[in-house]
């Protein structure tokens, strides 16, 4: 058993330095396709795949690998390549044929073999088998195939999960119509599903909102995309060890998207096209989605998206017919070995390391210094009245001069002295918007003996190739590179708001979970306090209360409308208690922000003419008290006394407040006049 995992592992390295070659041939390639349609470009991709799946081809004389012999890597650790047979490419200078058998001249040894093309096939003997029989059993490769085991393992259970967690947000769906569903729980259309694919939509999309997605997703079904996007991640898995095949992966899914957008806009209007690209924006933070994600309207380098279909025209018929001809010569020569006749010498030494791994090790000292180069960022821009995702607030750092938090827009520093803002980073420009389906990002302070602060910044999905350090106190920015914390040491000063030894006042909605241990039994705490604008948002420490985000401060002028992204994550949270979505509610009406009541309503369908209007308006709510509620408890009516804004003129209305399940607590459009309980 151990000796066939050793045996697959080996051929699964083989295959995958083969197809190496094969991708670095196709970026290239890809790049003189860069002006035709993306479908070129996506159909490339294919003879990447079969290199990774396909262990033996046919020999041509066009391939690529006539510029290389690429030996079995098992075959090189044992001496002999695979197959048992020797090839030697001089059979007149080093063999005497003497019948029929090939005897070397140095040492005199006989073999069975014959002369073919002037290259020498000698059969290994018994020996030589049992020496490959031994490698495959090796100690070293055993451990580095139980690794790779482990590695697809971790991957799959990873893959699982996330799969569960997205069907739990849509597992109170409603069909809208064939198989469109509409569900609440999530902020971005998307497409999953193998035997059966769904269409998944967010709630109060408009009509042309609607038919934009449902022609980027319907055609994602009809041409298979889900089929081949999962079994591209397969082979992902299988190949995680390999960075060129994460890339090619990733590159795959950006020219899937791109032809998908080509295709949908062709038959589109100007006016069609214009909306399509407002929705790619509206839904970029998608991308921040699990490895294994559906199909997302969103997803995947949305500025390249939108700058491709503002570009886009009909490519001219002689340049289809070159790209077709690119096209077709380019896989013959990837998908073919090398011819024998052809076939030169071996270029990869990659086995001599694995048999001498003790080699390979160099003396960090001798390296030259690395010089790092800073990277343009911005300071986080932010209105006084500001409002800010109740799901994504975090304190990273604190002491008693000093707190580091983030928000779903930017990151902070707050001195506790000057009490004021001292530096800010914006999160947005970094992918790190955590305010569509996903997760957020990750943000972990070092300090070092001198309590200077570096942050490191993980946009999600998490990664080291695409994650940030920034030090606060020289305002720069760099890639993520571990040297860049050399004697700087984690902050663990922490304690979560659900550990047993907090106090059950910390154990609150509204205080961020770490919180940082104080003596007295107190501790220092990030609050927000009764609405979630910004000047809300606190830092408690028992009785002292610093308000962080003070107007004189403010990097932008007063706001008229919220991101959409901030009433949605505002109406999970809102809609837990049937108290707290009648404060809500009720402050957004005497607001005038439709989109709030919006968010917090079922029945009302959102338009910026309406908003228009119902931000003249000048009633207000007032009251708010219980009238009637049904044996269930799952409705409520509401009496509130509507005034103009001098208080006068009141006027009794009534409202109905419904327990919405996989929602919450929703009010049923507008204020009425009559008592409908």
């Amino acid at each position: 058993m151990i000796q066939m995992i050793n045996m697959l592992f080996l051929k699964i390295v083989e295959m995958s330095l083969t197809a190496g070659i094969v991708i670095l041939v196709v970026l290239f390639v890809r790049l003189f396709l860069r002006r035709l349609p993306k479908r070129f470009a996506y159909t490339l991709w294919l003879v990447a795949a079969f290199r990774l799946i396909v262990p033996i081809t046919a020999a041509s004389n066009i391939s690529i690998f006539n510029m290389f012999v690429v030996e079995d890597i098992s075959s090189e650790l044992s001496g002999i390549p695979d197959g048992n047979v020797v090839e030697t490419e001089d059979a007149a200078e080093n063999w005497n044929v003497i019948d029929g058998k090939l005897t070397d001249i140095v040492s005199g040894q006989a073999m069975q073999g014959y002369v073919q093309n002037g290259v020498a096939i000698v059969e290994a003997n018994t020996e030589n088998v049992k020496n490959t029989s031994s490698v495959k059993n090796s100690g070293f490769v055993s451990i580095m195939a139980f690794a790779w085991i482990a590695g697809i393992v971790t991957l799959v259970s990873y893959t699982v999960i996330a799969h569960i967690r997205i069907r739990r947000k849509i597992q109170y769906s409603t069909r809208l119509f064939d198989n469109v569903y509409e569900c609440d729980s999530i902020r971005s259309p998307f497409v999953i599903g193998i035997v059966s694919p769904k269409v998944y939509l967010p709630f109060r999309l408009n009509e042309m909102e609607r038919r934009c997605i449902l022609a980027h997703e319907r055609f994602h079904i009809r041409r298979k995309d889900y089929l081949i996007k999962s079994f591209a991640y397969l082979l992902a898995i299988v190949y995680w060890f390999h960075p060129l095949v994460w890339a090619a992966y990733r590159l795959m899914c950006i020219d899937m998207e791109m032809s998908c957008d080509e295709k949908v806009i062709s038959e589109f209007t100007l006016d069609l096209r214009k909306e399509y690209s407002r929705l790619l924006l509206a839904f970029a933070a998608n991308k921040r989605q699990f490895p294994a994600s559906p199909l997302a309207f969103g997803e995947e380098n949305t500025m390249k998206r939108i700058k491709n279909i503002l570009n886009y025209k009909k490519t001219a018929q002689w340049k289809l017919i070159g790209g077709v001809a690119v096209l077709m010569l380019t896989m013959a020569a990837c998908a073919t070995d090398a011819s024998m006749d052809e076939a030169i010498a071996p270029v990869l030494d990659m086995t001599f390391e694995m048999k001498n791994p003790e080699i390979h090790d160099t003396d960090s000292h001798d390296q030259e210094e690395q010089i790092y180069h800073s990277i343009e960022h911005h300071q986080a821009q932010w209105a006084e009245n500001s409002k800010f995702d109740l799901e994504f607030y975090s304190l990273d750092y604190a002491d008693s001069e000093k707190i580091v938090f983030h928000i779903s827009s930017g990151l902070f520093e707050y001195d506790l002295k000057s009490q004021k803002l001292t530096n800010s980073i914006d999160l947005k420009a970094l992918n790190c918007q955590a305010v569509q389906t996903g997760g957020e990002c990750e943000v972990s302070v070092y300090q070092d003996s001198d309590h200077q602060l570096r942050a490191v910044i993980k946009p999600y999905p998490y990664s080291a190739e695409e994650s940030y350090v920034y030090d606060l106190q020289s305002d720069e920015l760099f890639a993520y590179d571990t040297s860049l914390l050399d004697d700087y040491i984690l902050f663990d000063g922490f304690v979560s708001k659900y550990d047993s030894a907090v106090s059950e006042a910390m154990r609150t909605w509204r205080a961020a979970e770490n919180v940082l241990p104080l003596e007295g039994n107190s501790y220092g705490a990030l609050y927000w306090g009764p609405g979630p604008d910004l000047a809300n948002l606190c830092y408690e420490t028992g009785e002292q209360k610093w308000e962080l985000f003070r107007k004189e401060q403010a990097t932008l002028p007063k706001l008229l409308k919220q991101d959409d992204s901030f009433y949605q994550s505002f109406s999970l949270y809102s809609g837990r208690e049937i108290g707290q979505c009648l404060i809500d509610y009720e402050a957004f009406y005497n607001m005038h922000d439709y989109a709030g009541v919006c968010a917090l309503s079922t029945g009302l369908e959102y338009s910026d003419e309406l908003w228009l209007e119902f931000s003249e308006r000048t009633d207000c709510l007032s009251g708010g008290e219980g009238s009637s509620c049904s044996e269930d408890e799952k409705e409520y009516l509401f009496e509130f006394t509507c005034s103009d804004e001098s208080g006068e003129n009141g006027q009794k209305v009534y409202l109905k407040f419904k327990y919405l399940e996989g929602e919450g607590w929703r009010a049923e459009g507008l204020p009425t006049t009559r008592d409908d309980g």
